[in-house]
């Protein structure tokens, strides 16, 4: 994934790692969650799914909250977004996570649950106030619903505790070329450009034909996967 994304499969294997700390303990669940592991790791989802499910049943040192967000990790990954989601609830219903808000924020998005997703952002910001990455996921989401203001206000916030993201600046370039504000829309996308941005293209499709220099857009192209 981008910047926002956290990569989901960033954040399994961050999982592993954590996990796999564990290697030495010996209760009876902890060779059923590796298996689990295991599993998720060669794409065998519905076992993984299995295992860890009979993992909740049985003594292991491994906790439940990493537990549910191992299932979590593959029910996104057979696209069961709705149980997916159901599974981050229940890690942060037992512990709250930074990368776990951001992940149920994303998947949320994947449903169109925007109202949801946006106050998950916000839980994410209000969890990590010093972190950049909800603050852009959240203000590119305001810019697709049109709140353009708002957009720049957690934009420009994003970008002032990580100048590098160049998602971001790609949204900023977008949100200041719909706010009129050429000058800076064309810094922002300077900045993307610099920090070879994927799909700056489409980033600058969007700038150009906002601020009427460019052709006008029938459908609005996607710069990256979101």
């Amino acid at each position: 994934m981008d910047y926002k994304k956290f990569s989901l499969f960033t954040a399994i294997f961050s999982l592993f790692f954590a996990a796999f700390l564990l290697s030495g303990c010996s209760k009876p669940g902890d060779s059923i969650v590796s298996d689990g592991m295991n599993a998720l790791k060669k794409q065998n989802y519905d076992s993984a799914i299995s295992s860890f499910n009979e993992a909740l049943q049985t003594d292991t040192n491994y906790s439940d909250e990493l537990i549910f967000t191992l299932l979590a990790a593959a029910y996104t990954q057979k696209n069961d977004f709705d149980s997916a989601i159901l599974y981050h609830q229940k890690a942060l219903s037992k512990r709250k996570d930074y990368s776990s808000y951001i992940l149920l924020a994303v998947l949320l998005e994947q449903k169109n649950r925007t109202d949801e997703a946006k106050q998950t952002y916000r839980d994410a910001i209000s969890f990590a106030p010093k972190r950049p990455e909800a603050y852009g996921s959240l203000g590119a989401l305001e810019l697709k619903s049109g709140n353009i203001k708002g957009a720049i206000e957690l934009l420009e916030k994003s970008a002032a505790l990580n100048d590098r993201i160049g998602v971001v600046q790609g949204d900023l370039a977008i949100a200041y070329a719909q706010n009129g504000e050429r000058e800076k829309a064309l810094n922002a996308l300077e900045n993307a450009e610099k920090l070879k941005t994927d799909g700056i293209e489409a980033f600058r499709a969007r700038v150009l034909s906002a601020l009427g220099e460019g052709p006008a857009l029938t459908a609005v192209p996607s710069p990256s996967a979101r």
